[in-house]
Formats: C-alpha cells, structure tokens, sequence
C-alpha cells in the first residue's frame, strides 16, 4: 500500500539460458514491480549482487507493510516458501507539540492566548492514541486549555486553546513554561514544547528611543544606483522597529526585539531629479515611543 506496487517471486536453475547461473543464485529471488519497473531486490546487500536470492531459512521481511517471505527448502526441481501478510506494523513515534506563537509579551496579570498544536506522528499500523495533556508553569502563573485529552489517529492532528496568566506585580522578564502530551497507557510515549512568557511592564516606558543617520552625509551630494542609506537606533529596553524615509515615503522598515539594530537601504538616485531631498529615519520602542531624524542631501 506504501507504493502501489507488487513483489513477485522467482526460481531459477543452472540450464539453458541460465547454465551459467552460480550456485548462490539458484533460489528464490524477490522482485519488486512498481508498474512500470521490474527491479530485482538484494537478499544480501554487500555488494555482490550475485548472492541477492534467498538460501534456505532465509526470510525478506517488508516492516512496513507486514510481509514476510522464507524460503523454506529448494531441490532441483522446486523452491518451498512460506508467504505471511500481516499488515503494516505498528511504529510508534513520539507525537508532535507545538505551540504558537512561542513567545508573546504582556504585562504583568495579564492573560495571554497561545495555541497548543498536537500530532500523532505514529506508523498507518497504529491504532489510535489518547494523549493527556499537561503543564509545566513558572511559579505563581496560571492557566486553562480548553481540552486536557485528546484522541488522535497516526497522522491526525488538533489545536487546543490555552490561556496564560503571570502573577499580579511580576517583575520584566522571560518566563518559560511547558505543554507535555504523553501516552495515557504508555508514559514514555510523549513530547513536550516550550513556550515563553515575557512580562513587560509597558507604563514604565516613557524613554523614547535615540537614533542617527550614520550615512550619507548630512548636506552631502549624493549620485548612483548604489547609494548606501545608514541608521542605528538604540532604546533603554527595547526597539520594535526602525523606518527609514525619502521626502517621506517609507523605503525601508527594519523589525527588532533587541535594543540596539542598524538599519540600512541601498538607494538607486538615478530615477531621483537633481536637486535637494530629504532621508529621514524614525525609531520606535516596543510602547510606540518615537524619534526621528533628518537631513537634506543634494543629487547629482
């Protein structure tokens, strides 16, 4: 079923067209028909495709898809095989969580909203899992899922809504907290994903950010296809982007989490007119405090 193709066996002797055939391969071959395609598979893959049939007591075995041929006994008249199907096999794999987005910012008693996302990443063989689903919390944070047990088919997969909340007065920082689904039956059968929560108090804010034109010159001329457009920003806690503008329409926008970024844009000049223009670049911190800058260049 993996495929859509269909093995086939095969017997052959030392006569005729085979009189040369060795000794190895007078038994069973297994071949493998795709529909399109005959490929004769190796029994003994090291290299000498001459010993690639079965021996006696010898089995190929497709896990996959619950198959299995042994070669019983041959004589020089026949080969005795005993054929099994199964079914697939079941192979277990730890599920897949994940959660989104990873990290989200809030202030303190705030309640934050993620989504638990849970994959049973099973074989087809499987039957279906219950998986329980728990946490793993920062000291004094709460929450609630929407479900705490899923059942899932191999392959399947569903989202659980889950809400956050950090402690009343909680200090600016990164908290990390954890969502585990684990195997009701089989405890080892689990996988869990991290998720952050990133306390920030947002009134203490009041700072805006500081930043330069670090190129081109203020007053300077400027002419090309490849004029170098410079800006560094720097906040006391954090930037969310900086924009860079000329004669006050965006040309570029650079997006941070840190507090520090440069941000920069090549600009061709040559479909600019001649004259006096005006680059500005504008800084803004993660509560919308703003600053810009500008100055005039002259294109020639």
């Amino acid at each position: 079923p993996d495929g859509g193709g269909a093995y086939y066996l095969e017997y052959r002797k030392a006569l005729g067209f085979d009189a040369t055939l060795p000794p190895s391969m007078e038994n069973v071959s297994v071949h493998l028909w795709t529909g399109s395609q005959n490929q004769r598979l190796d029994m003994s893959p090291d290299g000498d495709f001459g010993n690639s049939a079965l021996s006696d007591g010898a089995t190929f075995r497709d896990n996959m898809n619950g198959i299995a041929v042994t070669q019983l006994s041959h004589d020089a008249a026949k080969a005795t095989v005993q054929v099994t199907m199964n079914g697939p096999a079941c192979s277990k794999n730890n599920p897949q969580v994940t959660i989104n987005p990873v990290s989200q910012t809030g202030n303190s008693g705030a309640t934050l909203s993620y989504t638990v996302s849970v994959r049973n990443m099973d074989g087809s063989g499987c039957s279906g899992t219950t998986f329980n689903l728990s946490n793993s919390l920062p000291s004094g944070f709460s929450s609630n899922m929407s479900a705490t047990r899923v059942t899932l088919n191999p392959g399947e997969s569903t989202n659980v809504n889950l809400s956050v909340t950090s402690p009343s007065g909680s200090p600016d920082g990164t908290n990390t907290f954890s969502i585990t689904a684990s195997d009701g039956v089989d405890g080892s059968h689990a996988s869990l994903a991290n998720g952050n929560y990133i306390v920030f108090n947002q009134t203490a804010d009041t700072v805006a950010p500081v930043i330069n034109i670090t190129a081109p010159s203020s007053g300077g001329t400027v002419t090309g296809n490849k004029v170098n457009v410079s800006a560094t920003a720097s906040d006391n806690i954090k930037l969310s982007k900086v924009e860079l503008l000329i004669d006050n329409k965006i040309v570029k926008t650079c997006t941070t989490t840190s507090k520090n970024i440069t941000c920069v844009y090549s600009w061709n000049t040559k479909p600019v007119s001649n004259g006096n223009h005006t680059i500005t670049s504008k800084a803004y911190d993660s509560v919308n405090n703003m600053s810009q800058v500008s100055i005039p260049v002259i294109v020639r």
